[in-house]
């Protein structure tokens, strides 16, 4: 060192965490990467169990059985808190979260519900099932075009939240083609739309299927990865997880008020983390779903950007050297498969146990 020639290094490169398994399997993973800190990683466990690998046929085979591994840990007294599942991103980990409670096993993550896109997100069903005099409805109005501006002209003295909607809807109701009406339309129209599907009884439509034809018309979202659309995401997986889907509402918004007000203090849970999250965390159970092309590395054009590709690895090294006792990879066929095979085929192939059960394939990689 230039500045403190006396300066000693001590290389930290035992691992006093992971398996063996996991030790060199990430060590040759992150070998590939330029950009790094080079050093030989050594385990100090003597003993540990082999990876376990699955590739299933679908998105939504890995997301159940992930969860049926799960709940198997658990009625072997595996205290909950001890296992995670590491996703590469928020729509992915909802997803996860979701599969869980439908089994009704708790966890612990990012709750969308419990943010302002969420919470506006279940006001909207609130309206839906109650109409529009629900006090809800003057919060759901800030994402038509009546800004707060406008509102405060159209009530310039204070009043209850009931009024306002209640006003509104007499408004857009006696005289359409008013300029606030025209305003109200592309919002209203919707909901009214989706009370009218929840009414039919001769052929019912599924609680899900008008969620979603809801959240498309208004359009809410930004993006697969913005807030709104991830809220959107968890309510519609939530709803279709319910008895084949067909549920009255009522029953969906108490969910979800439910799992918006959860106790996040609460410790037998499962945790439910991007892999970004879980930097700096260790569990005994360590599940990474989707690590395949397209999601885990991200997006397009990954293999001609090289800082991209290291960021993505050292993403997935971070992910599996959470694990102290069992990491299980997994991916699922995507529609358009890669050529290449991804993250997958830079580990050690002795230190991967394709799993062999009913329903899933033991391809390895």
């Amino acid at each position: 060192n230039l500045y403190y020639p006396k300066t000693l290094t001590y290389e930290l490169n035992l691992n006093f965490r992971c398996p063996p398994s996991v030790v060199e399997a990430s060590a040759t993973l992150i070998s590939n990467n330029q950009n790094r800190y080079h050093k030989t990683l050594l385990f100090h466990k003597a003993h540990g169990r082999p990876i376990h690998f699955y590739r299933y046929e679908s998105a939504a085979l890995e997301l159940n059985d992930i969860a049926l591994q799960i709940a198997d840990l658990i009625t072997k007294k595996i205290n909950p808190a001890q296992i995670a599942v590491l996703s590469r991103n928020n729509i992915i980990n909802q997803r996860v979260a979701i599969s869980l409670r439908a089994r009704q096993i708790p966890t612990i993550g990012d709750n969308q519900l419990n943010t302002p896109h969420g919470r506006r997100l279940i006001a909207l069903l609130y309206v839906v099932y109650k109409g529009f005099q629900s006090p809800h409805f003057a919060s759901v109005l800030y994402w038509s075009d009546l800004n707060k501006e406008l509102l405060s002209t159209l009530f310039p003295t204070p009043m209850r939240p009931e009024e306002i909607g209640t006003i509104l809807y007499k408004q857009y109701k006696k005289s359409p083609k008013h300029p606030v009406s025209r305003l109200l339309k592309p919002l209203i129209q919707p909901i009214e739309t989706a009370q009218k599907l929840l009414k039919q009884k001769k052929q019912p439509v599924a609680l899900s299927v008008v969620l979603e034809k809801l959240f498309q018309s208004l359009n809410l979202s930004d993006g697969n990865n913005s807030p709104f659309f991830i809220a959107q995401e968890q309510i519609i997986a939530l709803a279709r997880h319910n008895r084949g889907s067909i549920i009255p509402l009522p029953t969906l918004i108490a969910q979800l008020e439910l799992i918006r007000l959860g106790n996040p203090a609460q410790q037998a849970a499962v945790h439910t983390l991007t892999l970004h999250r879980s930097k700096g965390l260790e569990f005994d159970y360590v599940f990474i779903p989707t690590v395949q092309p397209g999601i885990l590395p991200a997006g397009k054009g990954y293999l001609f950007d090289t800082n991209r590709i290291e960021e993505e690895r050292r993403l997935l090294y971070v992910g599996m050297t959470r694990t102290k006792k069992q990491l299980t990879l997994s991916r699922h066929e995507a529609p358009h498969e890669h050529e290449w095979n991804g993250f997958l085929s830079e580990l050690p192939q002795n230190e991967i146990h394709p799993i062999h059960h009913s329903g899933r394939r033991d391809q390895n990689g």
